[in-house]
């Protein structure tokens, strides 16, 4: 016997516990969490979808801030992408899920933790739900891409059908260039700032700039360059960035992100993650 703590997407209530035996299988699951909430969910059990919770590779604490978001009715960024991954499969057994979940032993579902998250795919929310269910089906969403996790990554070049294709490159680490000396006194965006910062940027990259190809273009401030709606992609995107590296050739105001090679965002503190 396993408990499983549940929270319903879209729902603005709190996780609840599912007993079941490892023997059972995911129908099973799906039937004792229609059980539990009869009045709430009218669709057939089968038609309950079910994802696993998780943060990266831990599972997902009931303090954390997108669980908390959760209970609230809110659908955070990394709960769109658990529901939009992976399926668990009906005809799976409760220890099947956990052993390909790594979820045994010391990593055994625990208390303070939500286990799996449910979708009612076909059921009008009822007085109990919010707005946000049908807003996950109708909205379509925007990433930052300074704010991309791994988890998004991942969903994103599924979703696009991309082959990753990362050549290994020996580089030489080049420790004689100084970091650019901020102007302590001025905020990034001020005019000295900037005018300092291209000046340093165009000294550096001066090799590849003077072979005619390409040009430094300063877009600090603009946050409309990197918000991108391609009906070819499921999605939108949007990002805020400070100078790009453009093909002088390919350059054309007219469409997003033409010509650019390198997008480059300022910081005047680099820590490691």
């Amino acid at each position: 016997m396993v408990t499983l703590f549940c929270a319903v997407v879209g729902w603005k209530r709190s996780a609840f516990p599912v007993d079941i035996e490892t023997s059972q299988c995911v129908g099973h699951l799906k039937d004792a969490i229609k059980k539990k909430n009869e009045r709430a969910i009218t669709c057939d059990a089968a038609e309950l979808e079910l994802f696993i919770a998780r943060k990266g590779h831990e599972r997902l604490a009931d303090d954390d801030k997108i669980a908390q978001e959760l209970e609230d009715g809110k659908l955070h960024e990394d709960i769109q992408a658990m529901v939009e991954g992976e399926k668990l499969k009906a005809t799976w057994t409760i220890e099947d899920v956990l052993l390909f979940n790594g979820m045994t032993q010391t990593r055994a579902p625990k208390s303070r933790q939500i286990h799996v998250l449910v979708v009612i795919s076909h059921q009008n929310t009822s007085s109990s739900t919010t707005t946000e269910k049908p807003e996950r089906d109708e909205k379509m969403p925007a990433y930052a891409f300074s704010d991309l996790t791994a988890t998004m990554t991942a969903r994103i070049i599924r979703k696009i059908g991309l082959t990753e294709a990362i050549p290994y490159v020996i580089e030489r680490v080049d420790t004689s260039i100084q970091g650019y000396p901020w102007i302590e006194s001025t905020t990034k965006n001020d005019e000295r700032q900037r005018a300092g910062y291209m000046a340093y940027l165009q000294q550096h990259l001066e090799t590849v700039i003077d072979c005619g190809d390409f040009v430094l273009d300063d877009i600090a401030g603009d946050e409309s360059v990197l918000s991108i709606v391609d009906p070819r992609l499921p999605f939108a995107m949007k990002g805020t960035a400070d100078v790009l590296l453009i093909n002088r050739t390919s350059k054309n105001p007219l469409m997003k992100l033409a010509g650019v090679c390198i997008v480059i965002e300022l910081k005047k503190k680099v820590l490691a993650s």
